[in-house]
Formats: structure tokens, sequence, C-alpha cells
């Protein structure tokens, strides 16, 4: 049996994304998304503002699918942060 092409293999990412005001923004995201070549599959939540991600590595990297999002209008959440507030 011969060994599968790396060509095939799909990566799965989630992406917290910033920015968005309604449900026609996660569509929109969606949209640019699916029109990028490599990506085989987005699916953006407006509730839990996140981006599921399947794409091939070998067609498309994470930062070109960030950049995507980006020229769309909307940010990558990098890290939430807490603080203390005195009160």
């Amino acid at each position: 049996m011969p060994d599968k092409p790396e060509s095939g293999k799909t990566t799965k990412a989630s992406i917290p994304i910033t920015g968005m005001t309604c449900t026609n923004c996660a569509i929109t995201i969606e949209k640019g998304l699916a029109e990028t070549p490599g990506v085989e599959y987005a699916n953006v939540n407006f509730g839990s503002e996140k981006a599921s991600i399947a794409y091939d590595p070998n067609k498309v990297s994470l930062s070109k699918i960030k950049k995507t999002i980006s020229e769309l209008g909307y940010g990558i959440a990098t890290k939430k942060s807490i603080y203390p507030s005195a009160g």
C-alpha cells in the first residue's frame, strides 16, 4: 500500500477574533476565509468570538490566515488578561 502524499494533510486551528459586532461580521470572515486557497473549512462563531478552521499547511500558512482576517478588518486576540481592580 503506497504512502499518502503529504499535501493531503489537514490541520485544524481555533483563532480568537476581536472586533465583531454582529453575526454578519462572522459571515464576512467565513466567506473571506473560504475564498483563501488552502482553507478547506471555516466556521466563525460570533458568540464565542472564535474561528474554527481546517486548512492544508502545504498550501496556506496560519499567518496568512490571520493576515486575511486582519485584511477583512478584524483583529486576532493574542491573550486575555484579567486585572484586579481596587475597590
